[in-house]
């Protein structure tokens, strides 16, 4: 094998660190600003050219559609390991406290719509639906969970966890004060 078999492997492999480097800058920048940033800086952030960021992620979508699906492989795990769990309401506050502390912020699941996710991804999102509509009718038949509660309101009410822990900042007990008033909140009366 020449030269040029060795190169396109090399190339590959840059392209796949490239992509890694821009991944983890969005999952960082994304953590601390609440939102995609700016292709420029994240292209800085990433330490590559606003070409090759182009390149790998065509449009601010794509970015979104990433992170979603990153967030999704966790957000999954999260929802199906609560649905292991036997005390029902240990299972939700587990489930809540997981999302919390790992920053899978479940808003941008939307960013995996049916029609343009790939079937990898739509199997992903179909497990964590599945698994969030298992825990609140386990938590809605055991009386742990408000019957108006659905998986709509979850994603939106975790949506606001996620807000409120990145505000309380690295405050002593902030992350585990905030479970706590969702858990409180979402409570059957």
């Amino acid at each position: 094998m020449g030269s040029g078999g060795a190169d396109t492997r090399t190339m590959r492999k840059d392209a796949a660190r490239s992509r890694e480097a821009i991944l983890r800058a969005l999952d960082a920048m994304y953590a601390e600003e609440g939102s995609v940033p700016g292709m420029h800086a994240l292209a800085a952030r990433a330490g590559v050219g606003v070409a090759t960021l182009y390149r790998h992620f065509p449009a601010r979508e794509d970015l979104l559609a990433a992170l979603a699906v990153d967030r999704l492989v966790h957000l999954v795990e999260f929802a199906e390991q609560a649905g292991a769990t036997p005390d029902t309401a240990q299972a939700v506050r587990d489930f809540l406290g997981s999302v919390a502390r790992a920053g899978c912020d479940p808003a941008l699941v939307v960013h995996v719509s049916p029609v343009s996710a790939d079937e990898s991804s739509q199997e992903l999102l179909t497990r964590f639906e599945r698994g969030v509509d298992h825990l609140l009718a386990r938590a809605h038949a055991d009386g742990v969970v408000r019957a108006d509660a659905d998986r709509e309101h979850v994603i939106a009410l975790l949506h606001g966890l996620l807000a409120t822990v990145a505000h309380l900042g690295d405050r002593p007990g902030g992350r585990d004060l905030a479970v706590d008033v969702l858990v409180r909140g979402l409570a059957a009366e």
